[in-house]
């Protein structure tokens, strides 16, 4: 077979090579630009190289077809390609005139040259019929590796749900369908982005082929071969870009998907395994994380302490920024026996009173189940004296208010403007230090975070103010006042009250969920120091 010679459309650049098609894309290799076919190399018994000059006259319905859109002139010929210096343009859409050139048989480029544009017209290459079956035995090769893979990483996040006592799915074959289905989705979704952009651009391609592969992801990606020149640098970005476009807009809600139904531990907590990988954040989860919290996750929790508690009262939090989220665990807690819900206000977004009360109100209107307000300005918008009067008069189930305010008057204010017209409405402390004088006041009690470890101390305390038993009350008053100064000893208050409650003898694991960590052995030593000091004379102290 006889060697081509080809021609750089760019630089001009000449080269012998082992081809005879008539363009080969991005084969120079002084510019990486197209090369053409412009004769061909032969050998004999003498190392003589022979041009064949090939001159074919210029079909009659090429050149009628070329006038169609553009003034030019025929340059020269070489071998196959016919090179035309163009003076003028009649038709600006390049890939039209391209279609309807390749209907007479005919590919073409639009080159500019030392100040001149040329436009190079040579023979259609012939494309191969593709094996219509090969892309399908691909297609369910990767499926059925990506189930494979799917299944193996389904069993290591059981084992860490079971590790961990979490709740999540727990049936592999169920997540080796949906990561299947995910990954094939991802990356169906990019290849066809490809496929439709050449379509498009009036470019020759071949179906998705799927890589089957058994890794981790159970496959390499998928590829897609173009078998026609790109007739425009718009078309080669459109063709290059659509596919990571196409397929970000399905690993988007995928990916979102997949967070609200992951429980996230600390990565310090996750026993090392050998051959482990470890992968970092990307921006994309950064940014979904806010609202990653799952509301099936808030449900489990709240059904789990439902069967722990059964001698007391029992309390569940419904608080959240989107008053219907609010509604539907409220309802949820109703259902499954709780005796109160404790509702903070949304936060992060400023609101007026009129705002808080529909919210507030919609899930009173909604709702049977006995409500807590939870008051707690440092958190979350405050509510007002009135607000909270306004509430506890028109809603009666309304049941009352946990104040987290350092703030006597504030608390002084709701018992007198509140209880005082409506008896039945309860006041709690949210704070430890503010126990006694919330009592003193006329409160109801305390909802605070430091009976936690220590509950002997506020029982004392309580009894003893109901006993009439003010001295000790107000020993007991001090100690919770010292033992307050655990938030301050912790990087947040969720570190503080799980360390104090490991010291304390708990059961309770060293989990928070991102961003907030469980602080290392100094800040616990220092939370022991001051464990030992305030409950030195308390029996149920043990370390």
């Amino acid at each position: 077979m006889p060697r081509g010679i080809h021609e750089c459309i760019n630089c001009g650049h000449r080269e012998i090579l082992d081809s005879s098609e008539p363009l080969l894309e991005k084969a120079c290799p002084r510019c990486g630009g197209d090369m053409v076919l412009v004769g061909f190399y032969t050998e004999s018994q003498e190392p003589t190289v022979q041009v064949q000059p090939s001159r074919p006259s210029l079909p009659e319905n090429l050149k009628e077809k070329l006038k169609e859109f553009y003034d030019l002139e025929l340059k020269q010929i070489d071998g196959n390609v016919f090179v035309f210096e163009v003076h003028g343009i009649m038709e600006n859409n390049f890939e039209r005139f391209l279609r309807e050139l390749e209907e007479l048989g005919y590919w073409a480029a639009l080159k500019k040259r030392e100040g001149k544009v040329l436009l190079f017209v040579f023979p259609a290459q012939e494309i191969k019929e593709d094996n219509r079956w090969l892309p399908w035995i691909f297609l369910i090769a990767t499926i059925f590796t990506t189930f494979l893979a799917g299944y193996y990483l389904s069993l290591a996040y059981i084992d860490t749900l079971n590790y961990y006592g979490l709740p999540g799915i727990r049936n592999p074959y169920l997540n080796a369908i949906a990561f299947s289905i995910s990954v094939m989705a991802i990356l169906g979704t990019h290849e066809l982005g490809h496929k439709i952009a050449a379509a498009y651009h009036g470019v020759r391609a071949t179906m998705p082929y799927f890589i089957p592969f058994p890794s981790m992801l159970g496959t390499l990606g998928a590829v897609i071969r173009v078998k026609s020149p790109l007739p425009t640098r718009n078309a080669a970005i459109d063709l290059g870009i659509s596919g990571p476009v196409a397929g970000f807009l399905i690993a988007l809600p995928v990916s979102i998907i997949g967070l609200r139904l992951s429980i996230p531990v600390p990565a310090e907590l996750v026993p090392p395994t050998e051959g482990g990988i470890a992968f970092g954040e990307n921006l994309i989860f950064l940014l979904l994380e806010f609202t990653s919290l799952s509301v099936e996750e808030r449900k489990f929790l709240a059904e789990k302490g439902r069967e722990l508690v059964n001698a007391a009262f029992y309390l569940v939090g419904t608080a959240s920024t989107n008053t219907f989220e609010v509604i539907e665990l409220t309802k949820h807690a109703q259902d499954i026996g709780t005796d109160y819900v404790v509702i903070a206000p949304p936060y992060y977004c400023p609101l007026n009173e009129t705002a808080l009360f529909r919210h507030y109100s919609m899930v009173a209107e909604r709702t049977d189940i006995p409500i807590i307000l939870y008051n707690i300005p440092s958190c979350a918008n405050p509510l007002s004296v009135q607000l909270i009067k306004r509430l506890a008069l028109e809603y009666s189930n309304i049941a009352g208010v946990k104040e987290t305010i350092d703030s006597v008057n504030h608390v002084r204010d709701v018992i007198i403007e509140v209880k005082g017209e409506r008896e039945d409405f309860m006041v709690f402390t949210g704070l430890d230090q503010h126990f006694l004088n919330t009592l003193i006041l006329g409160g109801d009690g305390g909802i605070m975070a430091c009976a936690n470890f220590a509950p002997e101390v506020h029982l004392a305390l309580y009894k003893a103010f109901q006993e009439k038993r003010f001295k000790d009350a107000f020993i007991y008053a001090q100690k919770l006042a010292r033992l307050s100064k655990v938030y301050n000893l912790a990087s947040s208050f969720g570190s503080a009250i799980k360390l104090a409650m490991g010291l304390r003898g708990f059961s309770i694991k060293p989990v928070l969920r991102p961003p907030y960590v469980v602080d290392g052995d100094d800040v616990k030593e220092e939370i022991r120091k001051l464990l030992r000091e305030v409950l030195y004379h308390s029996k149920a102290l043990s370390f």
